[in-house]
């Protein structure tokens, strides 16, 4: 099972080893279960946080261990993991909070209070449900592998809630097993949406969905992230949904200047403790964003004291946020905006599926001196798109192209028909005019402009 990130490697050491580690300490010491319950609900929490990631961007290069690996987040997360893709990446990524989104957080009330807050997530997961029903139902009479992902994270769900209880009942008897387990694994599993639907208020709550830097709440404390996976991070995470979590502190930077200083708290934890229980007595001081915004990123520039970065807007260069240093070139003279803009998306999002001198990318971003090879041989080359049946990567038209290169990208040219012609053509068409594009389902809707390079 080969990983797709290095940086995964913390995922799974989360995944196989926090995850069963503690319940398998309260199995073996109920006496201590009351000191776990602050471990168990943390791990939770990153169920969530861990089965979001790879509803955007599979963990795995195998699409079978990715099945595995989500029927066993499954357990741990206490609902299938496939419920995500109808309502959090087909659904909010391409409403953002705003009309269509069966999850905005105005639906409820149009205040931010403490009982709104806490009553969200409950009427969120009602909502939702005609979503997943709509989902299973077409997986079942049109897509055969998305309905045995199904069937295999809910079996997965069931049985294994069913053998941790007969296993506690086994150990320690009726009474103090069904207590071990629920204390262990059954309440903390049943509460992880909860707090995954928590976080999404707080992030998008009083914000501008608008706008295009301003319409999410960011937590920006690297201690606090480091143990969510920088998934406080969230508005680089909106703009770019397949890009990989490790790659979000980076683009978060590049982009910070341009947002609202109140929507880039330091953590949620006091966040939530001076909208909710401070504010409401004229203590919470006014740094937490509590107003809606209606504002533009210039004027959130001025607000916060600094000028607004100038330069090319995200829809400009792609998506990608626009970094403002000049970019020198082999002469010394600054280059133009367009080879500026190019580095900023290379460096920032260097795409896993493909690095920039064009070769598979498993383990995180190419190094310095790929990258300097390959601006070195493509400076100043337009950019042109390739679309393949496969996959769409950014390629770069070189005026000195080697014979076997130009011979590849004619015989692509000659398949093409071919490919068009086929019945896999014919169902690729089919699926992008029934508005239900793969890109989708695995990585969430993404604004136009976002490119290959930048997916997962």
């Amino acid at each position: 099972m080969q990983l797709r990130f290095i940086e995964d490697r913390k995922t799974l050491f989360w995944a196989f080893v926090l995850f069963p580690g503690v319940p398998a300490l309260a199995y073996a010491r109920p006496s201590l279960i009351g000191w776990l319950v602050p471990f168990s609900l943390y791990l939770a929490y990153c169920a969530g946080v861990l089965t979001h990631n790879h509803n955007h961007c599979p963990v795995f290069a195998s699409k079978r261990a990715n099945v595995a690996y989500g029927a066993w987040l499954s357990i741990f997360y206490g609902c299938p993991t496939f419920t995500w893709i109808p309502t959090h990446n087909q659904n909010h990524h391409r409403y953002l909070n705003g009309e269509g989104d069966a999850t905005r957080t105005s639906k409820l009330s149009p205040r931010n209070s403490l009982a709104v807050a806490l009553i969200y997530p409950l009427a969120s997961s009602r909502w939702q449900l005609p979503g997943i029903r709509r989902y299973a139902a077409s997986a079942f009479h049109a897509h055969p592998p998305r309905f045995r992902r199904i069937l295999a994270e809910s079996v997965a769900l069931v049985f294994g809630h069913a053998a941790l209880l007969g296993l506690a009942i086994a150990l320690h008897g009726a009474s103090r097993g069904v207590l071990v387990y629920a204390v262990s694994v059954g309440l903390p599993a049943l509460s992880a949406t909860y707090w995954m639907m928590l976080t999404n208020y707080v992030q998008h709550v009083d914000c501008d969905p608008s706008s295009a830097d301003n319409h999410s709440r960011n937590f920006v404390s690297p201690f606090f992230n480091w143990f969510v996976f920088d998934n406080g991070l969230h508005t680089v995470h909106h703009e770019h949904p397949g890009v990989h979590w490790s790659r979000y502190r980076a683009l978060h930077e590049a982009r910070a200047a341009r947002i609202e200083p109140g929507l880039n708290p330091r953590s949620i934890f006091g966040y939530v403790a001076r909208q909710y229980l401070l504010r409401p007595y004229g203590l919470g001081g006014g740094g937490a964003g509590g107003a809606p915004l209606g504002g533009t990123a210039a004027g959130a520039s001025a607000a916060g004291g600094g000028a607004a970065v100038a330069g090319p807007s995200a829809a400009d260069s792609g998506g990608i946020p626009w970094t403002a240093a000049p970019v020198v070139s082999a002469t010394g003279a600054a280059t133009d905006d367009t080879q500026s803009k190019y580095l900023s998306r290379a460096w920032l999002s260097g795409g896993p599926c493909m690095n920039m001198n064009e070769q598979p990318l498993i383990h995180g971003k190419p190094t310095r001196a790929q990258g300097a090879r390959t601006m070195s041989r493509y400076r100043g080359a337009p950019r042109t798109a390739i679309a393949s049946p496969r996959r769409r990567t950014e390629r770069f038209a070189d005026a000195d192209r080697s014979p076997r290169a130009t011979l590849l990208e004619n015989a692509r040219n000659a398949a093409r028909p071919l490919w068009t012609a086929s019945r896999w053509g014919r169902l690729a068409r089919k699926r992008q005019k029934s508005g239900d594009p793969e890109a989708e389902e695995t990585r969430g809707f993404e604004p136009s402009g976002v490119t290959g390079k930048e997916r997962c």
